[in-house]
Order: C-alpha cells, then structure tokens, then sequence
C-alpha cells in the first residue's frame, strides 16, 4: 500500500522548464529548483524499481523440490495466514499534505495578487 501510495505521488508531473522559466537566471533558487528535480527524478527511478505488488511464491514449485511431505504445504499456509494478518499502517498524511498543498497555493496567490497591485501601482507612478 505504501509502494502505491509513493507511486501515485511521484507519478505528479511536473512542467519544470515552465517553473524555472519564473525564476530568473541568476537566482540562487534556480539552482535549488534544479537540485529539487534532480532529487525528484532519483526518488521517481528508485521507487519504479519496484512493482505494485509482489511476487506471488510459486509453493507448487518447492513442492516439486522439497520432499519432506507437507512441508511446503504447512509453510504456505503459515504464509498465507501472516499475510491475513498484517496490518498495513493507517495513511495519517496524506490528509496533511493535501491541506499543506492548499494553504501553499492560497499563500503563493496571495503573493501574485499583491504583485500584481505593486506592478500596477507602479506602472500608474511611471506612466
């Protein structure tokens, strides 16, 4: 559940050149942005490594291998059995993020907005 629920987070798409084209050239931010996508684009390679879900045991594979009887078929149910039982860890940030993610948005379109009366009051002052 983890696995997919940090898929479905690095799966974002991210309009970089679009991002940077905001930031001026000579801005230490830009060099942070670039290091942001590097660090990004390694979390995403890492995280696709690994399949959305695991491997299933072939236990009719062993069974042809392993001649003690009812060895494999103790263990597969033993296996089976743990895997009712594990708890998945409840998602506590997801609901987090999501409201972080909002208040960040209303806090940028309240920096645009008041740029964009500096940039009027501005232009009224020179023009």
């Amino acid at each position: 559940m983890a696995v997919r629920a940090s898929k479905k987070l690095l799966a974002q798409v991210f309009d970089w050149s679009a991002i940077s084209s905001k930031i001026p050239a000579s801005s230490a931010a830009r060099v942070e942005l670039n290091a942001l996508r590097t660090k990004h684009e390694q979390l995403r390679a890492k995280n696709m490594q690994f399949p959305e879900e695991p491997k299933a045991i072939d236990f009719s594979y062993y069974r042809n291998r392993i001649s003690a009887p009812g060895f494999v078929d103790q263990m597969e149910k033993a296996y089976k059995d743990l895997a009712a039982k594990v708890p998945y860890p409840p998602d506590n940030y997801s609901d987090t993020i999501t409201a972080r993610e909002k208040e960040a948005d209303e806090h940028f379109a309240s920096i645009v907005r008041e740029a964009r009366l500096v940039t009027k009051e501005l232009e009224a002052s020179v023009g």
